[in-house]
């Protein structure tokens, strides 16, 4: 009988871990911020998850721009909204949305701040598509995220990925793929409305 016991109860722990590690797994991004790629508990300024759904906290990060500047995303919350869009010099799509984000960064310069961050490249070759391979030279910032710990937080599913996040730190809609002009100057439009 005390065989038979040990055994309920050793399956019983069992069981309870995996529906631990099962239930961690289903939502890794509840309480964590990035941070140079270590995962640090979260300071929340609000009662909502930190997450990549629309409606929830953006992760916080701290990338260095090309310049060397270190740049935090939750800095920047006295803006009305912040636009995060992640590209990278060998996606076509990326490339041919960067002039548009340098209009709608140039007519909406008083309100928004918008961040490329480059996926996975060197600074050099950051620095020469930002400065030179374009139509436009790119004026706002541009980050540098050559280890991929914010992509990968952000889990990006293509190329480019942009993110809208309101002067709360919201998350108020995110697109997979290229977007235009109009879209752009949407949903900028409803965050500082």
């Amino acid at each position: 009988m005390v065989k038979y016991t040990y055994r309920y109860v050793l399956l019983s722990i069992v069981l309870m871990l995996i529906v631990s590690a099962i239930l961690l797994i289903q939502n890794p991004f509840k309480k964590i911020e990035i941070v140079q790629g270590e995962a640090l508990g979260v300071k929340k300024s609000s009662e909502l998850e930190t997450g990549i759904e629309i409606g929830s906290l953006a992760p916080n990060f701290i990338l260095r721009d090309i310049e060397g500047k270190l740049v935090k995303l939750s800095d920047l919350r006295n803006k009305k909204a912040v636009v995060v869009n992640f590209w990278a010099s060998w996606c076509p799509f990326c490339l041919e949305e960067m002039p548009d984000f340098e209009e709608v960064a140039q007519k909406y310069k008083n309100d928004i701040v918008i961040l490329g961050i480059n996926r996975g490249e060197k600074r050099e070759i950051a620095i020469d598509y930002a400065k030179n391979q374009l139509a436009v030279e790119v004026t706002y910032p541009i980050l540098l995220d050559s280890n991929e710990d914010v992509s990968n937080v952000y889990i990006l599913r293509g190329m480019p990925v942009t993110y809208f996040i309101d002067k709360d730190g919201v998350i108020t809609n995110r697109y997979f793929g290229k977007i235009t002009l109009e879209i752009m100057e949407q949903e900028v439009e409803k965050l500082i409305e």
